[in-house]
C-alpha cells in the first residue's frame, strides 16, 4: 500500500472520478468553493472534499517497527507493515489510530499512475513509512 498523508484531502475532480472507475465506494465527496486571498473573490473549484469512510484497525504491530516514546504512552513508526486480512477488501482507507493517513492498495496507486495522475504526489510505500 501507500500512503496520502492529510486529515483534510481534496482530490481534483479527475482523481475522484478515476477512483470511482477503479470501483471504490467507501468515499463521500463534496464540491468546494475556493477563495482568492488576494482578492478575496470566491471561485468555483476543480477539487473536491473527500470523506474516506473506514477507520480500520490493520497495521500488523508484530511486523512493524516501532518506536515507543520514553513516556511509553505512544509511539512512532520506523516501519508499518498493513494486515491485508483485515482491509475488508478496500482499496482506500483511513488507519483506526491514526486518521490522517490514507492508505490505498498497490493496485490503486498503479490504476491512477496509469492515467497519469499521480503527478507531484507523493507516495510512501507503507514498509518504508516514517513518522520521523
Amino acid at each position: 500500500g501507500a500512503i496520502i498523508d492529510g486529515l483534510l484531502t481534496l482530490y481534483h475532480r479527475f482523481v475522484l472520478k478515476a477512483i470511482l472507475e477503479f470501483g471504490v465506494d467507501n468515499i463521500q465527496y463534496f464540491p468546494v468553493t475556493l477563495r482568492d486571498q488576494e482578492s478575496g473573490k470566491l471561485e468555483a473549484s476543480q477539487y473536491l472534499l473527500v470523506n474516506i469512510i473506514g477507520l480500520l484497525d490493520c497495521v500488523d504491530m508484530e511486523r512493524s517497527k516501532v518506536k515507543w516514546w520514553k513516556t511509553g504512552r505512544g509511539f512512532d513508526f520506523e516501519s508499518m507493515v498493513i494486515d491485508e486480512e483485515k482491509t475488508q477488501g478496500l482499496s482506500i482507507f483511513r488507519l483506526k489510530d491514526d486518521p490522517t493517513k490514507v492508505i490505498i492498495t498497490e493496485d490503486l496507486k498503479n490504476h491512477l499512475e496509469s492515467k497519469k495522475l499521480m503527478i507531484g504526489v507523493n507516495l510512501i510505500k507503507t514498509e518504508d513509512y516514517s513518522d520521523w
